[in-house]
């Protein structure tokens, strides 16, 4: 994400001074797709009133909610299909047990843990950092395993 906060004064013939905070962003980053503002009118002085206390957040939460609801298409080749069955038949899977997945893209994790019966929570983006079941523990019937990436 990228963007520029703003605050401004208002209400200067009043004797309580109030602000107007704002925030226009882009994401990604790198290669923007969706624009947003968010203006916040009047805001709660006691819990801030700078654009970087109280409207980038805001933008933050909604830059989150599209990008993470946004489906992410990818086209395979037969090659590429392959090249990922070989990658993945190259980690150590012994029956029933948690194999080590770190250095694995999501893509192998998942099918990795998926294919075993695993309930899989994904913790940021890249590769596998750390996964929250060692590896070597023994799977149960419908258990969870969380992985975080780098």
């Amino acid at each position: 994400m990228a963007g520029k906060t703003g605050t401004c004064q208002v209400d200067y013939t009043k004797e309580e001074t109030q602000y107007v905070s704002s925030f226009v962003g882009y994401f990604p980053a790198e290669a923007p797709k969706y624009s947003c503002i968010v203006v916040i009118h009047r805001p709660d002085k006691s819990l801030g009133y700078y654009g970087s206390t109280v409207a980038a957040p805001v933008f933050k939460k909604i830059a989150k909610k599209i990008y993470t609801a946004t489906p992410i298409t990818t086209e395979l080749n037969f090659n590429q299909i392959n090249a990922l069955e070989s990658k993945i038949a190259s980690v150590e899977l012994t029956h029933n047990q948690i194999p080590n997945l770190k250095g694995l893209t999501v893509r192998e994790a998942l099918f990795i843990l998926e294919s075993m019966g695993l309930e899989v929570q994904i913790k940021g983006s890249g590769k596998v950092k750390k996964q929250s079941l060692n590896a070597g523990t023994r799977v149960k019937e419908n258990q969870k395993i969380t992985i975080e990436l780098s």
